[in-house]
């Protein structure tokens, strides 16, 4: 169970421990015995020592541990550990590998464990804080629209197949585009740039999953480029991710071969006469297409269906949006908790659509949608889950974004939060009966109007060459 541990001077940054050792009985019993002469002696070892008790529901044996960190003055060790070693890593596994085994966690597991998150790990305090001003009112996007789906209209749609190579799940985002692009006079084709051979076949629209196509090649990602290049009218860098490392170099190295850059992001724009860019290159803004049509129209139960959950989060919690553990673990200590669906892009064994469905499925069975949105680096972003909510016909409660403001009316269309209390405030009014139903309508019928599969094409096409 254990495959080793070892702490080096000042730390190393690796926990080497099975997630097993804190959220399984007998994993938690071979740490105690390997580790009784540290816990409470050591900072690291009385930690985990806690966590492991926090998952076995051991809420008082948890506040002693606690209460050693504190009397020691441990918690800033612990605290450097989570912002410099794998501390925090670990425990997102830990998060992960437990809903996977055995589902959500209790209120009698939460509390414990948030208490050493807020204990140990300063980041945690951010879901807590006074919700600051909104600051200045953002004007909704304004959005042209072709009068119809143009005939004859070919686009090519070069993105990944899986979401980050072997073991990983096949990536659903390029067949929701094709799903929904194409149809009625248009046609899709998807092609992979990851093939052995790639074909490059005339086209009108060419939308290029930019972050990986030959991430560290950027000679051969040039020479791919301008082969797409030389093939269509309208060269478009899909930016699903912008967020992630690289961004602005992407863009330099090759912004003479794109036309726009597409984003769902409108905190990255750059306005001007020209109107907005990101580094210097066009930016069309608008959320991408839900896709998928049949999947969702089997699934959408508009009004919400008696018995079901009132709210459920659906998603991953990883590294790169990390404050989503500290939600789960506040959330699922609340008097009214939502449901909490931990979910990852490993291999699930099903084919691309047949997840899709499974995940569609699963988010559908709740009245709302609960979104998460801050990433490691403190910025609120649009996440696709938002579109999906709304195409079923959700209630979408989530959490403060400017860039979400840029779309929808909160409080009029959606329902949002800036910390812990305002959240639980809006779930202890469903678990009580509110339903929220002018928001939750408005919400849907604005996103079918602006933002459903077809008025996003007919947008795009105002930006053909």
């Amino acid at each position: 169970m254990l495959i080793g541990f070892k702490i080096k001077r000042p730390f190393s940054r690796q926990i080497r421990l099975r997630t097993e050792s804190m959220i399984e009985p007998s994993g938690r019993a071979a740490f105690f015995k390997t580790f009784a002469g540290r816990v409470g002696r050591a900072a690291l070892e009385t930690g985990l020592g806690a966590v492991a008790r926090g998952y076995a529901g051991e809420g008082p044996e948890a506040e002693r541990l606690l209460d050693v960190i504190r009397s020691k003055g441990f918690a800033s060790s612990l605290a450097r550990l989570h912002q410099e070693a794998d501390l925090r890593k670990f425990l997102l596994e830990c998060l992960r590998d437990h809903s996977r085994a055995h589902g959500p966690l209790s209120h009698a597991q939460a509390e414990p464990l948030l208490a050493f998150s807020r204990l140990t790990d300063p980041e945690s305090e951010r879901i807590f804080r006074q919700a600051g001003p909104e600051g200045e009112p953002i004007t909704l996007l304004k959005f042209d629209y072709a009068a119809k789906r143009p005939q004859g209209l070919r686009i090519n749609i070069y993105m990944r197949a899986s979401y980050y190579g072997p073991g990983s799940r096949p990536h659903d985002l390029r067949h929701r585009f094709k799903t929904a692009l194409e149809g009625d006079g248009v046609t899709a084709t998807l092609i992979d740039p990851d093939a052995p051979v790639v074909e490059f076949p005339p086209c009108d629209l060419a939308l290029i999953d930019d972050t990986h196509v030959f991430r560290k090649n950027p000679v051969a990602k040039r020479q791919f480029l301008e082969r797409v290049r030389a093939q269509t009218g309208t060269l478009a860098m899909l930016e699903p991710d912008p967020w992630s490392h690289g961004l602005k170099e992407r863009i330099d190295a090759n912004r003479d071969l794109y036309d726009y850059v597409w984003s769902m992001t409108p905190s990255l724009a750059v306005g001007g006469e020209g109107g907005s860019s990101l580094h210097g290159l066009p930016l069309i803004l608008i959320p991408f297409p839900v896709g998928a049509p049949a999947i969702f129209d089997r699934h959408s139960k508009p009004g919400g269906v008696e018995g079901q959950a009132p709210i459920t989060f659906h998603g991953g919690v990883e590294p790169y949006n990390f404050y989503r553990y500290y939600w789960v673990l506040a959330g699922s200590a609340m008097a009214h908790p939502p449901r909490f669906n931990v979910t990852s892009h490993d291999d699930d064994g099903l084919g691309v659509m047949d997840s899709l469905d499974r995940y569609v499925g699963l988010l559908a069975g709740s009245y709302a949608c609960l979104n998460l949105l801050m990433r490691a680096d403190g910025r609120t972003m649009l996440v696709g889950r938002s579109s999906d909510a709304l195409r079923l016909g959700q209630l979408l409660v989530q959490e403060r974004s400017a860039d979400m403001r840029s779309y929808f009316t909160p409080g009029e269309e959606f329902l949002e939060f800036g910390n812990v209390e305002q959240l639980e405030n809006i779930c202890a009014r469903l678990a009580n009966g509110e339903r929220y139903s002018a928001v939750r309508k408005a919400g849907v019928e604005v996103f079918a109007a602006k933002y459903a599969d077809d008025p996003v094409l007919r947008h795009l096409v105002t930006k053909l060459r």
